[in-house]
């Protein structure tokens, strides 16, 4: 990713973080946890995709070249605040082609990780924004 992109996406990232700060919902908007209440991300009201929530221990780790490489169809951020990316599709014959997004932030002692599966025509920029609100929560 360019660096223009990649300032774009992180702008757009902690600005929509700041918008969630209060721990409200924006309009329209629903929250969805974990099952141990650890991690939650908001989606659209009308949200019809999947998404699923992960509490594992220890840090975010940072993707090196090699597992970028392995893993990932397009990195969108790796840092150890959030190691964002596309995955690398895989599909089964049959089955409706979906685009896997894979998000990873910290918390106090653990970490979170979304799996958001979208179809192809959803686009990027709404995977982000729902990302942006991706976070431990405060227990």
């Amino acid at each position: 990713m360019d660096r223009m992109k990649y300032r774009i996406v992180i702008t757009a990232a902690l600005l929509s973080q700041l918008a969630f700060a209060d721990g409200g919902q924006s309009p329209g908007w629903k929250l969805v946890k974990d099952s141990t209440n650890s991690c939650e991300i908001s989606v659209p009201d009308n949200w019809g995709q999947s998404v699923l929530l992960v509490k594992s221990g220890g840090k975010v780790r940072t993707f090196s070249e090699l597992t970028q490489k392995q893993v990932t169809e397009r990195m969108l951020s790796n840092t150890p605040e959030l190691v964002f990316y596309v995955m690398k599709t895989h599909s089964s014959p049959g089955t409706p082609p979906l685009v896997t997004y894979q998000a990873s932030v910290p918390g106090d002692g653990y970490h979170c990780t979304a799996q958001i599966n979208v179809k192809p025509s959803f686009p990027e920029a709404g995977v982000q924004k729902i990302v942006a609100t991706f976070k431990a929560s405060r227990q």
